[in-house]
Formats: C-alpha cells, sequence, structure tokens
C-alpha cells in the first residue's frame, strides 16, 4: 500500500460541531486542513458529503452561500457527495412553561400576559404537556454515503490510512471494518460534547477540532481555481 490517505468529512456534523456560532472559519480549505492532520502520508482524495440546504424564508441567503462554498470545494479537488435535506413539520411537547425557553426570538410579556397564556396552556394540558408544531430540515444520506466510501477504499486496500471528519456514533462500526482491514484511522471529532468513548475504541488516533487551527486553513477571499474561475466569500463569513 501507498503511504497516501483519504479523507472523509461529514459536511453537517462539521458545520454544527464547529463552524455554525464562527463564521470566520466557514472558508475552509479542507485538501490544506486535512493534509495537516497527517503529515507523513500524502493526501490524495477529499470526500465532502452534505446535501443542499433549503431555503427557510423569502430573504434566506444560506442556500447561495452553501453554494458557493461548494464550488470552491469542487475547484480545489474535493469529490462532493450528496444526499438530500427533507423538510416535515412535528408537534412536539414544550420542556418548560418559562418564556424564554418557549421561543426564539424571546416572546415578550405585555403586563405578564403573555407568561399567563403560556401557564394556562400548561394547567389545561394536564397531566399532559402543551405541544407546538415544529418545522424540521434533515439532512438523510450521509452517514450511509460516508460509510459506503470508507469501506469501498478500504477493502480495496489502496491506501495505508483514512481521516474521518465526524462525531457520529452511527459510524463506529464502518470505521472499525476499515481499521480491521489494515487501514490506519484517525477521527477529528467536530465537538467535544459528542461520544467519544464509541469512536475511540474502533480508531487508531482522535481528537477534538481546534478552531484555532481550522483559522490557519481557510481558502483566500478570491479563491481563483486552477481554471481561473474566481469564486469570492460571502461577506458575512467574516
Amino acid at each position: 500500500m501507498d503511504s497516501e490517505f483519504n479523507a472523509y468529512i461529514d459536511g453537517f456534523n462539521l458545520y454544527k460541531g464547529s463552524l455554525a456560532t464562527r463564521p470566520y472559519l466557514k472558508w475552509l480549505d479542507l485538501r490544506s486542513w486535512c493534509q495537516n492532520q497527517i503529515p507523513n502520508h500524502s493526501l490524495r482524495s477529499v470526500f465532502y458529503f452534505t446535501s443542499r440546504v433549503k431555503r427557510r424564508f423569502d430573504s434566506d441567503k444560506a442556500p447561495e452561500r452553501q453554494h458557493l462554498y461548494l464550488r470552491a470545494l469542487e475547484k480545489s479537488g474535493v469529490e462532493i457527495a450528496y444526499g438530500r435535506t427533507r423538510k416535515s413539520s412535528k408537534w412536539h411537547r414544550l420542556r418548560s412553561a418559562e418564556r424564554v425557553e418557549v421561543i426564539n426570538p424571546e416572546l415578550k410579556s405585555h403586563l405578564g400576559l403573555t407568561q399567563l397564556s403560556i401557564n394556562s396552556s400548561f394547567r389545561r394540558s394536564q397531566p399532559d404537556l402543551p405541544k407546538a408544531q415544529v418545522t424540521f430540515y434533515e439532512e438523510k444520506g450521509t452517514d450511509v454515503n460516508l460509510a459506503s466510501y470508507l469501506l469501498r477504499d478500504a477493502y480495496k486496500n489502496k491506501f495505508s490510512a483514512s481521516l474521518i471528519v465526524s462525531g457520529d456514533a452511527d459510524l463506529v462500526t464502518p470505521i472499525r471494518f476499515a481499521h480491521e482491514a489494515g487501514q490506519h484511522i484517525k477521527v477529528l471529532i467536530p465537538n467535544s460534547g459528542q461520544r467519544i468513548s464509541a469512536l475511540r475504541s474502533v480508531c487508531n488516533e482522535i481528537s477534538v477540532i481546534d478552531p484555532e487551527e481550522l483559522l490557519l486553513h481557510q481558502l483566500p477571499y478570491l479563491y481563483k481555481s486552477p481554471s481561473g474561475a474566481v469564486i469570492q466569500r460571502p461577506s458575512s463569513w467574516r
């Protein structure tokens, strides 16, 4: 086997765990950053698993920002594997009667009437809890795609190592199989609150992503691809 490795990145897991609250890190140069994780091997391919985000309201620019970033990734040599985003509405029980915990942005209280109305709803629902209808955007297929790509490459024995960026404990079994196939596995966890212990037992190395390191691996503000295309970083990602 060559001293090369592939990187497999759960895009939404990385985003939610390390980037969502840090817009200045979102223009991440994945190839540069991944190569830095296993410096004694040559980076072959980076696979980025994600799905297209849906517009949540009329002025929502998130889909345009994501499109720019995905274009920049593709131009930089990252292969993107798409799942799908499913929108659904469900009724869920409220966990608290406190106005500040019921809705965001917070409902204002006019002479205490808003809080009184919430309290009334809790009383009338007893012994159950009142419900609210909530819209969900669920990303589907990422974990299956990542596991499939990882095992495909592990069983072909093309590479001696794999880098996996995800804190999803559902990946424990495919990671274990890849390890048993002879892969040196390094796992990067986007957030320390994720279940590190479940993944620790099936890999060679595991650590939590350091945001300061991400700052060192950002694409240029005006990214010029090898083909000459120029892609500008979204203005809000600063």
